[in-house]
């Protein structure tokens, strides 16, 4: 999505797979994503820097997955090439 200058659904589904990554891990299905942020990194199984990266993906991605508060409209491709960064570098941490 990335390659075709699809910016928001890039930062959508980077928050996306950024939270099936943390339930595949061992969060709690269900939760907000915040609360799945922090109980892995509580168990050790999340960094801080990694946590530190995981909120600003969520936060990216909460523009698009929460339609009352939308900013979709104003990703720009580095904010998009920032979220899937993170979710990478996250992704590499979750599964090393």
């Amino acid at each position: 999505t990335f390659n075709i200058n699809a910016y928001k659904a890039s930062v959508a589904m980077a928050r996306r797979a950024l939270q099936q990554a943390l339930e595949d891990k061992g969060a709690t299905k269900g939760s907000k994503l915040l609360d799945q942020i922090n109980e892995l990194e509580g168990k050790g199984l999340l960094s801080k820097p990694a946590s530190h990266l995981a909120q600003a993906v969520r936060a990216f991605g909460n523009y698009g997955a929460h339609p009352n508060d939308d900013l979709l409209a104003q990703i720009t491709r580095d904010d998009a090439e920032t979220a899937l960064m993170a979710a990478k570098k996250i992704l590499k941490e979750l599964y090393k």
